[in-house]
């Protein structure tokens, strides 16, 4: 799916984004969040709950990929029809994929529902975490 202007709106939606997708940088921000999502899933996906990072459950990847279990494998609609009045510029499978995609980067982001927006200026991922100490980790 290509991110244009006019899908922007249903972006910010769809991802309940704290302010709205306005500009090609709040797009990039958006992607380097959700990937630092699956990135810290991948690196933490123990056998039990943890909260260290954030809270998440047991096996987050495994969690993570439930949402995408009954995507259809062909949109219905087509960009440009009407629904409610208002026209779409995402089919129904980009649609289904943003849903899904938000579901899944919120086993790591929200997975308690304390949150009521994605912020878009945490492209890190790691709230108020320093980011960057896993950096140091990882060299040393």
């Amino acid at each position: 799916m290509k991110t244009t202007p006019d899908t922007w709106d249903q972006l910010s939606d769809i991802f309940a984004t704290c302010s709205k997708i306005n500009t090609t940088q709040d797009i990039d921000n958006l992607y380097l969040h959700l990937r630092a999502g699956y990135q810290y899933m991948a690196m933490t996906d123990y056998p039990y709950p943890t909260s260290f990072l954030e809270p998440m459950p047991a096996w987050p990847v495994n969690e993570a990929v439930k949402p995408y279990a009954n995507i259809t494998v062909d949109g219905n609609r087509v960009k440009g029809e009407k629904v409610r009045g208002e026209s779409i510029n995402m089919t129904a499978r980009d649609i289904e994929l943003m849903n899904a995609l938000n579901q899944s980067t919120s086993i790591y982001f929200n997975y308690t529902g304390a949150y009521p927006c994605t912020n878009l200026s945490d492209t890190e991922g790691t709230g108020d975490l320093d980011g960057y100490g896993w950096n140091i980790l990882a060299c040393n």
